[in-house]
């Protein structure tokens, strides 16, 4: 029994990274910017590499790191400084870890498929950079006083770009960071304020010991005779002045601007909606964009180019982090329909040859429409399409394409089914909603479907008739418009309900809106399990024997819940992410041995007295589920 309960417990652990894909060419990459100090509790190399197996199935192939070297302390900004202050080019920043740490990382993102960049701030060093002292004719002079900070950042001074010496001491400190760590590319800053001659140079030597990526913060079609991937700043800027207002055909001009660019038909562009200047600087991408985060986040891996993630965008993660000092993403914090939104959409950019970028992106097409709140285009190459259709208005529309419609049959990757379009029938899409549609396919990943919610009423709760409304894209979905659907009992009380499709977002009500008259329920894929329902929220609850179907019995292995295990591998300490009141946690060793408990507590649980090896972490909650996850002890 206990060699099975390990078995099973292994096999639904691993059942995600069955449905795992990998970008079907190098023009089909995601990117995710680290800013290491804030990105886990940590703040460290260490507490990164414990996230890498997550964000290997979210699909990332590419981390940028920004500067991970020391940071000057003399004219600092900030408790900590600016990590685009740097000291020393060949070391690491201690606060993040030493160079074995950093190599390990390194070793890990290999191993899990991902490449790792790391952030180059070539015009400027700290005022106390190790050349100050011994290399002083390395810096640039300006109005004879050298050296000087330019354009008013106080804690940095201006190098010499004209210094043979200071070139090729900077090619050696990046040769140095391939030779000794490996890395995959570099991120380049303020790539445009140095001259292309001086790219040209660096990127021929360094990519001499190892062909490494260049991507440059800036979006002069001129240098990229040296680099990979530029910035894309007026698209931002563009997408900013957008914002969350509704001028679609500025937004569609902005688009066509980025796509039919003819200078860059052999190269790629990064996009984005945030990144770590416009978070702390100008807000989040749901500050400045509102409601339009939505159809934009679809717009960003569909329109053109390498989509980037930032710090905790794709859970949703609503906070300003300041640049200077520690500001925690708050992984707690979670937006459940941008959370399954930006999953899918990684999983549609890297699949779908149309969605390739650089010299072999797909083509683009305008689908005109009689309502000018939508926008309308698709992607192809080949046999395989991708239609995207977008609402920016704050209310519910329906449509008709005018002149020609998309022909053939697609599949509606967001939700579930088929479609046919024509110029005769209308198309609906909800406020600030999107649809994407997918033709011939190279390989799509699965939808949600099958999801069965079970639910009973605790006792004392008055309701007389229960409905069960959900909604995907903010929208109505299979239960309709609200309320949504009337779900009758069993004879024996619980409530019941199999989706289709994606089962989205849920909420139970009693036919009316207000306090008291609607409950939030789960999202995703945690629904499919069973729950009490309270006036006041809900909880999981064991199965019945019967009437539930495929739940029934899952008390023994509720995998579909959500249940996670963090950071695992785990080092010092782990936590339990879960939505249910937890009792009591247990570990126990392959052979089924109790080697720790505690009660009333599931976060930063104290495992430095386990040695390394495999453990079944078992947990208790107060309505007598239990719940049991693999953790691996480093």
């Amino acid at each position: 029994m206990k060699l099975k309960l390990v078995y099973s417990i292994l096999l639904a652990l691993c059942a995600s990274s069955l449905w795992a894909v990998t970008p079907v060419s190098n023009h089909n990459k995601v990117i995710y910017e680290v800013n290491v100090r804030n990105f886990s509790q940590s703040g460290n190399f260490n507490g990164l590499k414990a996230e890498l197996p997550r964000l290997k199935e979210l699909g990332v192939d590419i981390l940028w790191l920004m500067p991970v070297h020391p940071i000057g302390v003399q004219n600092r900004v900030g408790s900590k400084g600016s990590p685009y202050s740097v000291r020393d080019y060949k070391a690491v920043n201690p606060d993040y870890g030493t160079a074995a740490d950093f190599k390990a990382l390194v070793a890990a993102a290999h191993s899990n498929g991902m490449e790792i960049w790391i952030d180059w701030v070539a015009n400027h060093t700290a005022w106390d950079h190790v050349w100050v002292s011994s290399h002083i004719d390395y810096y640039a002079s300006n109005n004879g006083q050298r050296p000087y900070s330019p354009n008013g950042w106080n804690d940095v001074i201006q190098l010499d770009v004209n210094n043979q010496n200071m070139r090729a001491a900077m090619i050696d400190a990046m040769k140095y960071w391939i030779t000794e760590f490996d890395i995959d590319g570099f991120r380049c800053d303020y790539a445009t304020g140095l001259p292309v001659s001086f790219w040209t140079a660096v990127c021929s030597s360094v990519n001499a010991v190892k062909n490494v990526s260049w991507l440059a913060e800036g979006d002069n079609a001129n240098y990229m005779t040296a680099f990979d991937y530029d910035y894309a700043w007026a698209f931002s800027d563009r997408l900013n002045s957008f914002g969350s207002g509704s001028n679609v055909s500025y937004l569609i001009e902005s688009c066509e601007q980025l796509i039919n660019n003819s200078v860059y038909s052999n190269k790629s562009r990064m996009v984005y909606l945030t990144n770590h200047d416009l978070n702390a600087d100008h807000g989040t991408e749901f500050t400045r964009y509102g409601a339009n985060v939505y159809p934009l986040t679809v717009l960003e891996f569909t329109i053109y180019g390498m989509p980037l993630l930032y710090n905790g965008q794709e859970v949703g993660v609503n906070k300003s982090m300041d640049l200077f000092g520690v500001s925690t993403v708050p992984w707690s914090s979670v937006n459940t329909t941008m959370r399954d939104l930006i999953k899918k959409m990684v999983d549609l950019k890297r699949t779908q040859p149309a969605l390739e970028d650089g010299a072999s992106k797909g083509s683009y097409k305008k689908y005109t429409t009689n309502n000018g709140n939508i926008y309308a285009y698709s992607r192809t190459k080949g046999n395989n399409e991708v239609l995207v259709l977008l609402n920016f208005s704050s209310s519910a529309v329906s449509f008709n394409f005018s002149g020609s419609a998309p022909s053939g049959e697609f599949t509606n990757y967001l939700e579930s089914g088929t479609a046919t379009f024509s110029t005769s029938s209308a198309v609906s899409l909800p406020a600030k909603g999107y649809k994407v549609f997918v033709k011939n396919g190279g390989t799509i990943p699965p939808q949600p479907s099958g999801a069965t919610v079970c639910w009973k009423k605790a006792p004392g709760m008055t309701w007389t008739d229960m409905y069960l409304y959900n909604y995907v894209n903010e929208a109505d979905a299979e239960c309709g418009s609200w309320p949504g659907k009337r779900i009758t009992p069993n004879a024996d009380g619980w409530y019941s309900y199999t989706f289709t499709g994606d089962p989205g977002n849920l909420i139970w009500n009693n036919g009316s809106s207000g306090a008291g008259n609607q409950i939030d329920g789960p999202a995703g894929d945690d629904v499919n399990n069973c729950f009490q329902v309270t006036a006041a929220g809900y909880a999981l609850t064991q199965c019945p024997a019967s009437g539930c179907g495929q739940l029934t019995g899952m008390n023994d292995l509720v995998e579909q819940a959500r249940f996670s295990l963090y950071p695992n591998p785990a080092g010092s300490f782990f936590s339990i992410d879960t939505d249910g009141a937890v009792a009591s946690v247990s570990i126990r060793n392959t052979a089924g041995q109790l080697v720790w408990k505690q009660e009333n507590n599931h976060e930063n649980i104290d495992v430095t007295g386990l040695r390394a090896g495999v453990y079944v972490v078992e947990t208790q909650f107060f309505d007598g589920a239990i719940r049991r996850g693999k953790l691996m002890k480093k």
